[in-house]
């Protein structure tokens, strides 16, 4: 009864893109992003997998400076990886279902529970937390030692990123219902016959 089947373990796996491409209703690059002929590639309509412009600059400058130096850091990285490669599926999705396998199918051979997981994709909430552990530290690095004149400064660093960051992330422009009740509650509430 609760067996999910290999269809529905796939809708439920992440995209390889998925981590690089925002949601359709991101401000700033959804209206480049036409969903309404369905689905674009394997991708889902609100993509929660998107990691960011700015974590991935931090991600690359805390594998850049810190990698050889940070076992704690690297500790992070590879947990990130792992559950990024696990929320992928069995199957690895590039624009459509490819024929790769990955490590997601030898568990669901030795693992009984996983059987029943529709949403595998949900793994990567593991990885988004490891990543943007990763991306603090890149912050860090980068306040350390600022990569251009310019930014000399540790309060223009952490200007620049959090502008960066806020800019990926916020969603403002979504269309949204009115927050005024229906009428009908009006009348609702002058009717005899509701007891308080």
């Amino acid at each position: 009864f609760l067996t999910v089947t290999m269809n529905w373990i796939l809708k439920g796996s992440n995209d390889v893109l998925s981590f690089f491409i925002p949601s359709a209703f991101h401000p700033i690059w959804g209206q480049y992003l036409d969903f309404s002929g369905g689905e674009v590639f394997y991708l889902k309509r609100v993509n929660q997998s998107y990691i960011g412009i700015g974590a991935l600059m931090l991600i690359v400058a805390a594998l850049w400076r810190k990698a050889s130096r940070h076992t704690r850091m690297m500790e992070w990285w590879w947990i990130a990886v792992g559950f990024t490669v696990l929320s992928l599926g069995p199957i690895l999705i590039f624009f459509q279902p490819t024929k790769i396998s990955l490590p997601y199918t030898i568990l669901l051979e030795y693992i009984d529970f996983l059987k029943n997981v529709r949403a595998v994709d949900r793994l990567f909430v593991i990885g988004m937390f490891a990543f943007s552990l990763v991306a603090g530290f890149g912050l860090h690095a980068l306040m350390e030692h600022p990569p251009l004149v310019f930014f000399k400064s540790k309060t223009k660093v952490f200007i620049l990123f959090l502008c960066i960051v806020v800019v990926d992330s916020l969603a403002w422009g979504i269309p949204t219902e009115s927050v005024e009740y229906p009428s009908y509650y009006d009348r609702l509430r002058l009717n005899d016959n509701i007891q308080k």
